[in-house]
């Protein structure tokens, strides 16, 4: 049992050790892979990890069916994933320094496109939030942007599917990856991302393997291929710019003829060629298509359609095809010769070829449109293009058929008229040809491989007329182009001009035609002869037509052919029996078309002879050959000779052709022809030779393979002399110079051919060898045999190569045919070479220039001998080298300008072409050993003289990459080669480039960068030793070129791959240089320790460096390419800066800086290793100086510059301050620790504001913000005393006002400045770029000056007076400069014009808040009142700062933000316009100030703002919501007064109030006429201004469209219900009274000023006002009776007038822009000031107009018994209407008048004589009761004034006049005359004497109301002062001032009753004054009837028998005693307007 409980145990647990084994996870370190997640998969357990559909994975460790790893984009997160839901890819891991790379196996480009596909992604969704933030503002730019990306996105998407699907074959992969890498670098280029270096073939660059000089040349190349596509104005996939393509290219544009809409009624042909404009010749031939009668198209029943061919209009040229091209379209009728228009015609017996039409196409937009769009080959073909036909409709018409081409051409390029237009005939459908084309690029071979679908057998290949640029090998074209220009031929025996018809055949020298040798064009097929267009009835035709002649291969046929041309006449119509007549022609002519010696007659204008044909012999050709052709023509046989008689010559007659001949088989030249012949003429062998040199190379290379031949055999003649040699070597260098032609350079390969397959002299190589070693000695020139000249040897070098595959060539066919007698090549060749070394050392002569040509040619052309040489027999690469060695060194120079010698440049072409060389030469170390020091050691020389720089540079770079790239085995011998040649002059020059412009030389400069960077790269440690060892003071001067470049950056600012590359070298370099500067302890070098300080710090703050920049997928990346380089650089300093140890002292502060500026690097791990030693500096230097005042100084001056450039953030100021703050705790000394800490604590406060500052967005829309941190800033620094700063930020506060225009606050920030400077004459220092060294006096002086100059421009004159004053006291008591006091009072003189002169509109504020923590820290949760600029309106101003804060929500309420919208992390705007309350002015107190000046005041200083908000109390009456409506009244007080630094300030305190609806009107009514008033002021003052604004204003008020203007004010307040609800609102309703019986006089004025500047347009319109008022005015006063015109002539014609004058009196003008401001109401109080106008209008509308009953009396519904009247008290006149109250008199009210007691009311029921009012006994009996009640008086004061100008200052009636009839009661005050009137009285009241009196029931004081405390503004009017000027018409004695009083009856409520009112006693005596408008000529009204109650009218009271003094007298006599218990209601106390 315990054996097999052991066993089973045993089992389980090998088991479970199994199990163990299998659970254990495998490291993928060394062979980490990359997957890809194919399914999505979520985490189940916290070690899991999710996975993302697509997402890239990298696993590090492994299980069975489990991976664990991290996704790439989140190296962080790692978890396991199960193994079925990846795909893993095969990948490679590679070491490159300290980093591992995982590379996947195969094609790199679907992993870029990932990386590209997100970073685009990224880009997307900003630009979409833009786009719906910025709105319509960006919305366009946006789109497009949003398009872009989006388009190219989804292109990329589905091209990277179908790559990697493997849908594309070679060739269209090839052509995916090129145009997907352009797409990609353009639209990275769009979009400001960097570039992604790619080779040529569109695979992406493997950085870190490739050179730097590859990596820079790849950077180049596609930066000039985005800036060929940007200047084309495209982002498409294109190739190369067009306008670049090379010559070599051919191009070729394909055409298809879609449709053919000429309705011809005959057969007709159709010709399409090439036309270029500029040389104004056809550049290809025609093609032909012949038509049927229907054409193609859809014209008729039964049409077939004609199958047109697609046609190739072949080797168009790069220059033709961009400029002057033209498609041109001929239309041939083939019929009768006179159409019959009508029907269409049947076949004739005989058809003639009749002009029809032309049209021509311009393809120059139309290639270049296409050439751009890159569309495919269908989507072009489907576009067409129609050309319209235009015929002759004329005979003089029909002449020109030949050139309408031309005419047609001019009128498009002049747009005389569109060229496509219709072209009508009468009778006939319009003309058109409609096509099709594409431009195709490539050699034919290759576009038949691309499109063999389209180029078929069908297509027909239109040729060029002539040979293209570039002749190609296996070019086969034999042709003659003939040209039909002209004739003029005689009308012989006709009537009229001949139908003249012209056949051309070819006929051969037995005068037989040769068959289907001559044709029209391409796609027909070629004919027996050809006949020309007939012209009808002309002797001069012009033809122009071209026809092409098939030269046939053999020769036998074509030769002694001849052209033969026949002239018949044709006949106008067809007759019968006539059909000799036209076969019979009447004139013939020919043309040879070879000469004797078997060449083409030359290309040129003939004038062919034409022969008169007199019977049938002529056709014979024998009976004619013997004649001359053609004019000119040497001939021994007379064509005058009457022995010819078949032949008669036609003097008169004459026709011109042209001939072209295009053919690679025949030859037109003579030369040729005879040396290929040479055998006949072996005696002139010499002039043959001499000649075929002056061959063209065209007939050369037609002919070159027969040449050499021939060439060859003559030179192994045995009769050959040395002579004859030498002339046949001079012919083949001559041909083989033409190969270097780049026209001929592609029949190198022919030549290659040639000497493989067809070369067969083996014996020729010795001769070569000779001829070559004689002319490369120069001996031909030194004998004197100047025939050669030294062209010869120009031709022999650069004929080096192949001259040498001929010698080798014939050399191995010598060893294959005789190898006994092959020996001593090696020896031969050597020997050849060393001939050139004396050529190279032959430097001397008169042909010096001719020489050093020859040596240059030599040098560039030796390399390209390499390949050739290794094939001789027993030849090395290090024998090629040894002989390339000594041929560069034999060279000597002797110039004295080695700048122009172009040897140089030939040196650095043959360095290069030996490091390109075939033979890859460099890979042989031996050779290398050779080669080496010779080319850096020229290289070294070139550098340091600059000699061809450029050039330099470039072979520099191939020498670099070679070493770099390793592209040969690099020894340490090699490299150390290189340095030492090479690395000091590359530094050298680097040093000397200018950075600044490196822009315009980016290749040079660049080029040279990368070289140096590639030296330093492949450098070893021992390598910088033995470097430096050599070159003593180079450690300082590497570290300060490091610098200058780190700091300037060379390339531009998208590279950042090579920037990276760069930093990374340069990080290499600085950690081997830098092991220099500690080696030695004892050595202390402290320039060397800076340089090296200044060259860390530039080097770990460097722009390409900052990671944190890059998106997640690139940051990654670059992480692993390059590491963080910032981190290690770190590392290094902190090593080195402890090491100094004591020397540190040394650099402090200085290396403050430094440790700042990287401290500010925004890298975590980096600040934390950087702050602490800001601890340790401060300490030592705490120590040093027991202070730290300059390193506050020192961290605060830097930090305002590097937070100014963007570094820094809020996680730096929190590790700074807690870093710091942790090791200041610590400290043991108490007064370091405390002073550290408040150091720390300040810095951090700066750090706050700083970071505030620069986080701001650039642009306008953000520019308050911007000031705003300057201001938080200054004070910052004025709290510090850190002065200097804080005066830098005032002057970049004034430059931002500057340039926004903020004049005003321009200069008060100027003044804070000038503040801080006193009148001395102390010495100030410079301010850069702002002051100048200068006194403080005059710095002082200047900035007053310039701010009074902004105040001027910001129309503050009154500010800038005290300016003027200030600067007038220094010049007048100090410095008496009377000139400058002079000029100083002129400004101010003129600032006190322009206030009154000048026009200065109000501006408006708004108040805004902030509310939310996204808001920066100096708006977080802050309210600011803004001053808005002219005519700004809320919406403007929302708009505007929605701008500047686009993320932020704007509330919907004005109620204060809760603590959710507080706290929040979002953005909160509350914004809403406030009205500035104005301060109080003692200046202006008790003065009468001008509108102008004290207008200023009203918005300018000024620091409280009002806020009034409407809302309803109760039920809301629609109708009327003037009753319900209340007001809640906010005031603001900001911290500073505007204008002021800033055109906002942030409110600091706010308090609110409520206005009742009563109050509301008050201030309404009233604004509403101050507003009228003013206008009407300045109209009288301005005649010159719009008279719109009064318009708008009058027919507001008197119209009233909305809210139902005064009528709603009387539904509303006067009624008895109102009154007996609100008692206390009695004195409020009177004041309102009052207000609108002013409304309606100034109405009255405003509508008579109208009247007088209306214009005829707005009569009516006035009109319409007039009526309406007249309608208001008896709505108010219950006038029956229509009032007088308002103007001035009725008025004084009807004999009535205003008072005190009206303000149409000139003289009362000034007087009446004027306000009398007064402090004392009368009743001991003061009252705060108020203005006119006021500053908004209020507009009284409402959606229907109603009469409302009448306002000026108090009144109950009429009918009822039971009345309940409350009458109000008459309250003290406010300050407010001081100015049309009081007469503007100069001498104050006398106190003793306004204090007099009221007179006493009598006893009896009087109508009172003053108050013009009946008082109901038992109120007045009440009153009497009481005499305690003495304190209800008010005291009234009336004077007699000439000054006052208004008709306002007499309106003072707060009561209508009574109506007879009205049970109501009433009380007026009116104007009191001394002698007036005796009116009706109406008597309201019955009584009897014996009846009851009424009772009256006393109510208590109403209560106080529960809401907030009310604080009244300037808005709140007072109780009304009753005082008023009264004025007589008498005479100037009889005006008096009165006083008298009125009885106060607010408390009271008096119930009446009809029958018991009591009557007025007969024996009353009232004395009735005047009514009170007569100032404004009122009629007195009639009495009233009320039908239910009639009352008697009143009895007529006698006048007056009392003086008005006296009167007054008696009246102050009886005041009753003071009542003290009836005590009104408290006024609330107007907040004070001025201090």
């Amino acid at each position: 049992g315990f054996i097999k409980f052991y066993y089973i145990l045993q089992k389980k647990l090998t088991a479970t050790l199994m199990s163990v084994h299998r659970t254990r996870w495998t490291p993928t370190h060394h062979t980490r892979q990359i997957a890809l997640v194919i399914y999505p998969f979520t985490a189940r357990a916290p070690y899991e990890l999710s996975l993302t559909l697509g997402a890239q994975m990298e696993i590090v460790e492994q299980n069975s069916g489990w991976f664990r790893g991290y996704e790439i984009t989140k190296p962080t997160e790692k978890g396991i994933f199960p193994a079925s839901y990846i795909h893993v890819i095969e990948s490679t891991t590679i070491q490159i320094g300290e980093h591992k790379h995982i590379i996947p196996q195969g094609d790199q480009l679907p992993w870029e496109l990932i990386g590209i596909l997100r970073e685009w992604r990224d880009h997307l969704h900003a630009e979409y939030i833009k786009h719906i933030f910025y709105g319509s503002n960006h919305s366009k730019q946006s789109e497009d942007l949003i398009e872009v990306i989006s388009n190219n996105m989804f292109e990329l998407i589905s091209q990277r599917r179908k790559f990697i699907q493997g849908a594309y074959s070679t060739d269209e992969l090839k052509e995916f990856k090129l145009k997907m890498t352009e797409k990609i670098d353009w639209t990275n280029w769009k979009l400001g991302l960097d570039l992604l270096p790619k080779s040529e073939a569109g695979d992406f660059l493997q950085v870190n393997t490739a050179s730097c000089i590859q990596l820079f040349k790849t950077h180049l190349r596609i930066n000039d291929n985005v800036s060929q596509r940007l200047r084309s104005r495209t982002g498409t996939m294109s190739g190369k710019d067009n306008t670049l393509r090379s010559v070599l290219t051919p191009n070729h544009i394909y055409v298809v003829l879609k449709q053919y809409s000429c309705l011809v009624k005959e057969d007709s042909e159709i010709l399409i060629s090439l036309f270029n404009h500029q040389s104004n010749k056809f550049i290809s031939e025609y093609y032909h298509s012949e038509m049927g009668k229907h054409g193609l198209g859809f014209h008729g029943s039964d049409m077939v359609p004609v199958k047109i061919a697609p046609m190739l209009f072949m080797d168009v040229g790069p220059l033709e095809l961009l400029k002057d091209l033209y498609l041109i379209v001929r239309v041939v009728r083939r019929g009768r010769m006179l159409e019959k228009s009508g029907k269409q015609v049947s076949n004739v017996s005989f058809a003639c070829r009749r002009p029809f039409g032309n049209g021509v196409l311009p393809l120059d937009n139309i290639l270049k449109a296409k050439r751009t769009e890159q569309n495919s080959f269908l989507e072009d073909l489907e576009r067409t293009y129609e050309i319209v036909i235009h015929l002759p409709t004329t005979k003089d018409n029909e002449l020109l058929f030949a050139t309408m081409h031309e005419d047609l051409i001019k009128k498009h390029l002049k747009r005389e008229k569109d060229l496509n237009a219709p072209s009508l005939v009468p009778g006939v459908a319009n003309h058109a040809v409609r096509i099709s084309l594409k431009s195709l690029e490539g050699d034919l071979t290759k576009l038949l491989e691309t499109f063999p679908h389209l180029l078929t057998k069908d297509v027909a290949y239109v040729p060029k007329l002539g040979f293209p640029e570039v002749i190609l090998p296996g070019l086969v074209r034999n042709h003659m182009y003939i040209s039909l220009l002209r004739g003029e031929f005689e009308k012989g025996n006709k009537k009229s001009a001949r139908n003249v018809e012209i056949s051309v055949s070819i006929l051969d020298v037995n005068g037989t035609v040769i068959e289907k040798s001559i044709q029209y064009g391409e796609g027909e097929e070629a004919s027996d002869l050809c006949s020309s267009v007939i012209y009808y009835h002309t002797n001069t035709p012009r033809f122009d037509e071209i026809f092409r002649v098939n030269i046939p291969m053999t020769n036998n046929i074509f030769k002694h052919s001849h052209l033969r041309f026949v002239f018949r006449h044709v006949r106008s119509y067809e007759q019968k029996n006539v059909k000799k007549d036209l076969d019979r022609p009447f004139a013939y002519g020919f043309l040879r078309l070879t000469n004797q010696d078997d060449t083409m007659i030359k290309d040129d204008l003939w004038t062919i002879y034409l022969y008169r044909v007199d019977d049938d012999k002529w056709n014979n050709a024998l009976s004619y050959l013997h004649l001359p052709s053609y004019k000119g023509e040497p001939h021994k046989t007379n064509p005058y000779s009457k022995d010819q008689p078949n032949t008669k010559l036609s003097p008169n007659e004459t026709f011109v052709i042209n001939t072209m001949t295009v053919s690679t088989n025949l030859t037109q030249t003579v030369s040729v022809m005879s040396f290929l012949k040479w055998r006949e003429r072996r005696n002139d062998l010499t002039g043959l030779l001499k000649n075929l040199c002056l061959v063209s190379g065209q007939e050369i290379i037609k002919f070159m393979r027969d040449i050499f031949d021939n060439l060859f055999i003559i030179l192994i003649e045995p009769e050959t002399t040395i002579n004859i040699q030498g002339l046949v070597f001079n012919a083949i260098v001559k041909i083989l110079h033409l190969l270097t032609d780049k026209k001929y350079n592609q029949f190198k390969t022919v030549l290659d051919e040639y000497i493989e397959s067809h070369f067969s002299a083996s014996s020729v190589h010795r001769i070569l060898l000779e001829d070559f070693s004689r002319k490369s000695s120069f001996q031909d020139i030194v004998e004197g045999q100047e025939f050669t000249a030294l062209e010869t040897v120009w031709h022999t070098m650069s004929a080096l190569e192949y001259l040498f595959k001929f010698i080798v060539q014939s050399q191995k066919l010598q060893i294959r045919m005789a190898p006994k007698k092959a020996y001593g090549h090696k020896l031969h060749i050597e020997s050849a070479l060393n001939s050139l070394h004396l050529m190279m050392s032959f430097a001397e002569g008169p042909h010096r220039p001719g020489i050093i040509k020859g040596q240059a040619e030599a040098l560039k052309n030796f390399c390209s001998v390499f390949p050739v040489l290794l094939e001789v027999k027993d030849a090395t690469k290090r024998d090629i080298a040894e002989w390339a060695s000594n041929f560069v060194d034999s060279y000597v120079d002797r110039s004295t300008n080695i700048s122009q010698n172009i040897i140089y440049e030939a040196r650095l072409i043959f360095i290069e072409n030996i490091l390109t060389s075939s033979i890859q030469i460099m890979l042989d170390a031996d050779a290398r050993s050779i080669l080496l020091p010779v080319i850096t050691r020229i290289l070294s020389l070139h550098l340091i003289n600059q000699l061809y720089i450029k050039k330099t540079i470039e072979v520099i770079a191939s020498l670099v990459h070679c070493l770099q790239s390793r592209t040969f085995p690099l020894t340490d011998r090699d490299v150390t080669q290189t340095i030492v040649e090479l690395l000091a002059p590359t530094m050298e020059f680097c040093n000397t480039v200018d950075h600044h412009a490196v822009a315009a030389h980016l290749e040079t400069a660049g080029t040279n960068l990368s070289n140096l960077l590639g030296l330093l790269d492949i450098m070893q440690p021992q390598h910088y030793e033995q470097w430096l060892s050599q070159f003593e003071n180079k450690l300082s001067f590497c570290f300060k070129l490091f610098l200058m470049l780190v700091k300037n950056e060379i390339y531009p600012r998208d590279w950042t791959f090579m920037y990276l590359t760069q930093n990374r070298v340069i990080l290499k370099a600085i950690m081997y240089l830098s092991m220099h500067i500690t080696d030695n302890p004892r050595y202390f070098d402290e320039l060397i320790w800076k340089d090296y300080f200044d060259l860390a710090t530039r080097f770990i703050t460097h722009r390409s460096l900052q990671l944190e920049t890059y998106g997640e997928t690139k940051r990654l990346k670059f992480l692993k390419m390059y590491g963080d380089m910032r981190i290690v650089m770190a590392r290094d300093i902190l090593k080195k800066w402890s090491i100094l140890g004591e020397n540190q002292k040394f650099f402090i502060p200085y290396i403050l800086h430094s440790f700042l500026e990287i401290s500010l690097v925004k890298e975590k791990n980096l600040r934390k290793m950087i702050l602490p030693v800001f601890y340790n500096i401060m300490k030592t230097m705490y120590v040093a100086t027991d202070t730290l005042q300059t390193i506050e100084e020192e961290i605060m001056d830097k930090l305002d510059e590097l937070v100014s450039e963007g570094r820094g953030d809020e996680e730096y100021t929190n590790i700074f301050n807690e870093t710091l703050s942790e090791l200041c705790v610590l400290e043991a000394d108490t007064d370091f620790r405390n002073n550290s800490l408040s150091l720390v604590n300040k810095i951090t406060k700066l750090l706050e504001r700083l970071v505030d500052y620069r986080n701001i967005k650039p642009g306008d829309e953000h520019r308050n913000q911007k000031l705003s941190c300057i201001v938080n800033l200054m004070n910052f620094y004025k709290e510090i005393d850190h002065l200097n700063v804080y005066i830098r930020y005032i002057h970049k506060l004034f430059a931002i006002h500057e340039g926004a225009e903020n004049y005003c606050e321009a200069a008060n920030a100027l003044l804070l400045y000038s503040d801080m400077l006193e009148w001395t004459d102390a010495i100030l220092p410079p301010m850069e770029n702002v002051y100048q060294s200068e006194k403080e006096r005059d710095r002082k002086e200047y900035i007053l000056k310039k701010s009074i100059n902004y105040f001027d421009k910001g129309k503050a004159w009154e500010m800038g007076i005290i300016l003027c004053k200030e600067l007038g006291k220094q010049y007048e008591e100090e410095t008496f400069e009377y000139l400058k006091l002079s000029d100083i009072l002129q400004s101010q003189a003129q600032f006190y014009v322009k206030i009154i002169q000048e026009l200065r509109f109000p501006r408006a504020y708004f108040k805004t808040g902030f509310f939310g923590k996204g808001f920066p820290l100096f708006l977080r949760n802050k309210s600011f009142v803004y001053q808005g600029n002219e005519y700004e309106k809320l919406n403007d101003f929302m708009c505007k700062l929605q701008e500047e804060f686009p993320n932020a929500q704007l509330m919907s309420t004005t109620n204060p933000p809760d603590d959710v919208i507080l706290n929040s992390e979002g953005m909160h705007l509350q914004m809403s316009a406030v009205d500035p309350t104005p301060q109080e002015f003692f200046l202006f107190k008790d003065k009468i100030v001008p509108e102008k000046v004290y207008e200023y005041y009203k918005g300018n200083s000024v620091n409280t703002f009002i806020y009034n908000k409407a809302y309803h109390v109760g039920k809301k009456d629609k109708a009327n919501e003037f009753a319900s409506m209340w007001i809640e009244r906010t005031s603001f007080i900001t911290r500073d007064e505007f204008p002021g630094i800033l055109k906002w300030s942030e409110v600091i305190t706010s308090s609110k109030v409520e206005i009742s609806p009563l109050e509301n009107a008050l201030h309404t009514v009233e604004s509403k006429n101050k507003e009228i008033y003013g206008l009407i002021n300045k109209y009288k003052e301005n005649t010159n201004i719009s008279i719109s604004p009064l318009s708008m204003a009058l027919n507001g008020v008197i119209d009233a469209a909305v809210m139902g203007g005064i009528s709603n004010y009387q539904k509303a307040f006067f009624n008895d219900d109102y009154l007996i609800q609100h008692p206390e609102h009695s004195d409020f309703v009177t004041q309102l009274n009052t207000l609108i019986e002013d409304q309606i006089d100034v109405l009255r004025e405003g509508l008579s000023l109208h009247s007088q500047r209306v214009t005829v347009d707005l009569k009516p319109f006035h009109e319409k006002m007039e009526t309406c008022f007249l309608k208001l005015e008896s709505d108010v006063f219950g006038k029956q009776e229509p009032s007088l015109p308002y103007n001035s002539d009725t008025q004084k014609a009807l004999g009535t007038h205003h008072s005190t004058g009206t303000l149409d009196d000139p003289a009362k003008i000034t007087q009446s822009l004027c306000i009398d401001i007064r402090s004392d109401r009368g009743d001991g109080r003061s009252s705060p000031d108020h203005f006119s106008p006021p500053p908004s209008p209020i507009n009284g509308h409402s959606p229907h107009k109603k009469k409302g009953p009448k306002i000026f009396g108090f009144m109950s519904s009429k009918g009822k018994n039971n009345q309940s009247l409350a009458v109000p008290d008459m309250p003290a006149v406010p300050k407010k209407r001081a100015a049309s109250f009081y007469p503007h008199s100069t001498t104050p009210q006398d106190p003793s008048i306004i204090n007099q007691p009221l007179p006493p009311i009598p006893q009896t029921m009087p109508y009172d004589p003053i108050v013009d009012q009946v008082i109901p006994q038992d109120i007045y009996e009440d009153i009497n009761s009481n005499p305690t009640n003495d304190n209800r008086t008010s005291k009234v004061s009336i004077q007699s004034d000439l000054s006052c100008t208004s008709s306002t200052d007499l309106d003072l009636s707060i009561a209508d006049e009574r109506s007879q009839g009205d049970d109501n009661t009433y009380l007026d005050i009116s104007d009191v005359h001394s002698n007036p009137p005796a009116p009706d009285i109406p008597k309201p009241f019955k009584s009897n004497s014996n009846g009851p009196i009424p009772s009256v029931r006393k109510h208590p004081p109403p209560p106080v109301p529960t809401k907030a405390k009310r604080t009244m503004s300037t808005e709140n009017l007072n109780k009304l002062d009753l005082t008023k000027s009264l004025q007589s018409n008498s005479s100037q004695e009889n005006r008096t001032s009165r006083t008298f009083s009125v009885v106060d009856m607010r408390k009271y409520t008096v119930h009446l009753n009809d029958n018991t009112l009591p009557e007025i006693p007969p024996h009353t005596t009232t004395v009735q004054p005047p009514k009170r408008r007569t100032s404004l000529h009122k009629r007195p009204r009639s009495p009233r009837q009320d039908p239910a109650t009639h009352s008697p009218p009143p009895p007529v009271l006698p006048p007056r028998d009392k003086s008005v003094d006296n009167f007054a007298q008696e009246q102050q006599q009886q005041i009753p005693p003071p009542i003290p218990n009836k005590v009104p209601p408290p006024v609330p106390q107007r907040p004070t307007v001025f201090p």
